[in-house]
């Protein structure tokens, strides 16, 4: 690519992460969402979109998502899980939430976003496995595993960044 005449490119070291508030005005204004830095907020997205399915399926289905889990309502304690799935919906919007806040608008917040992925799917595998174990295997094992594997990937590849200054 060539620069106009009189412009030139110069590298710069910044102390804090790069934020490019909102430009333009009216039917131009334009927000930069996705970060191409070290930040990885990508990470955020793909987080709190697992957390809108999930959490909409369990909060918006009328059996809260027993049915896509393979579970029989046709038990006394039918309203009860449909009630247990409804809640968890909501924690899991309300992550969403979080995670697309801290995406949009909190970048310096990548790293408290990512340990809460991985606390939130840690909890969920240590509760299904050690302790309170269902009958079958429990729902949710592949998102939950590969959230936490990414996040604590995306969580270390912010500290390695850190670290080295970048």
């Amino acid at each position: 690519m060539q620069l106009p005449t009189g412009l030139q490119l110069q590298a710069k070291t910044i102390s804090a992460p790069l934020v490019i508030e909102a430009a333009g005005g009216g039917a131009v204004c334009y927000h930069n969402i996705l970060r191409d830095n070290l930040l990885q907020s990508y990470h955020q997205y793909v987080f709190a979109g697992e957390h809108l399915v999930r959490g909409g399926g369990h909060f918006l289905l009328a059996d809260g998502g027993a049915g896509a889990a393979g579970m029989s309502l046709e038990h006394s304690g039918a309203a009860d899980l449909v009630y247990v799935f409804g809640v968890s919906g909501a924690f899991e919007l309300l992550l969403a939430a979080w995670m697309l806040y801290i995406a949009l608008r909190q970048p310096a917040l990548i790293g408290l976003g990512l340990w809460t992925q991985i606390a939130k799917s840690g909890l969920v595998l240590l509760l299904g496995y050690a302790l309170k174990p269902p009958v079958g295997p429990p729902p949710g094992l592949i998102p939950d595993l590969g959230t936490l594997i990414l996040a604590a990937l995306g969580l270390a590849a912010l500290v390695l960044a850190r670290r080295s200054g970048v």
